[in-house]
């Protein structure tokens, strides 16, 4: 376990310099660090140059040269790396600031592998996007203990904007939070489509639903939002970042607790085409498409029941009876 906390970052390697870490290297120059990179896209590794950094020859090299270590992955490359390099190379005292999204419980055995080798950890998942991380202004959220927390405030003061840092508490609590802040970004959106849907579905005009929410489609209303890109035909993106909702279902089942309705529509998108990618080129379904097609199948099928039970089907899956999958 480590004895005390690490002094502040001088010399800082980030392992992944794509969307958001190509920015929050560019940033930590900016601020003064020393910072090595290293990622197998030859261009990212030219912009470090660029911008005063140095290249990296392939991870060990950071591991021996740097007293932080920042990766910043997709979840699964994050795991692999953490797994077969980081924590195997890693040495007593040195610090890993981990801005990937993953799950709690990997957050917590990461943790607990680096500091059974002295090292000390936190999971730090950002948020905010391209734009943020090349303006130094990432939303951060970040679990540990909080004197490295502290100790690493010069670092988060350098690609974040400050009033936007979260310390949620022990390792692990960084990607709760971002969990929470996802959810609240990206579930609502999902209960609005659903009232488009419903409008649509039941064969109104996009206008008309428009008109009954009451709100301008060219406003900065999140429904019209929504409402321009169904008219304009770009809902393969309608994803409400799918892919990471693993992530926060992997959390549900290691606290043991639910949420129905975020279960109920992960269960629905499961198993659907993925038609989009994100912004980091993970495969997406279209949760517009899916809520158009969705009972299409057994439309038939749901008016029986609804006759048989003495009632009239209202769209295409039973409602009325109590019955259908959607």
């Amino acid at each position: 376990m480590p004895s005390s906390p690490p002094p502040a970052p001088r010399h800082i390697g980030v392992i992944g310099l794509g969307t958001m870490g190509g920015g929050i290297a560019a940033n930590l120059l900016r601020a003064g660090f020393n910072v090595t990179g290293f990622d197998l896209r030859p261009e990212t590794l030219n912009a470090l140059e660029g911008a005063g950094g140095r290249r990296g020859a392939g991870i060990p090299d950071l591991m021996a040269a740097c007293d932080t270590i920042l990766p910043c992955l997709e979840g699964k490359v994050l795991l692999k790396v953490m797994d077969t390099e980081i924590i195997p190379q890693v040495r007593p005292g040195q610090m890993v600031v981990d801005c990937s999204t993953h799950t709690v419980p990997d957050a917590r055995r990461i943790g607990a592998a680096l500091a059974e080798r002295g090292a000390h950890y936190l999971d730090a998942p950002i948020s905010g996007g391209e734009s943020a991380a090349r303006k130094g202004t990432l939303r951060i959220f970040v679990g540990g203990d909080r004197e490295v927390f502290e100790a690493m405030a010069p670092l988060f003061q350098a690609i974040g904007d400050p009033d936007l840092l979260i310390y949620g508490g022990p390792q692990g609590a960084g990607q709760a939070v971002k969990i929470v802040q996802q959810l609240t970004n990206r579930f609502p959106d999902v209960a609005r489509m659903e009232v488009m849907a419903c409008g649509i579905r039941s064969g109104l005009d996009l206008d008309t639903v428009m008109r009954a929410l009451n709100v301008d489609i060219e406003s900065d209303d999140p429904y019209a939002a929504l409402g321009r890109a169904i008219r304009d035909g770009r809902t393969d993106d309608l994803s409400g970042l799918y892919s990471e909702w693993p992530y926060y279902m992997a959390q549900l089942r290691d606290a043991g607790f639910r949420l129905p309705m975020f279960e109920a529509m992960f269960a629905f998108l499961e198993h659907v085409p993925k038609v989009g990618q994100d912004n980091l080129g993970r495969p997406t379904p279209s949760i517009w498409k899916e809520l158009m097609e969705a009972g299409r199948e057994d439309r038939g099928t749901t008016r029986r029941r609804a006759s048989r039970y003495g009632g009239q089907a209202k769209g295409t899956n039973g409602h009325e009876t109590g019955e259908g999958a959607t």
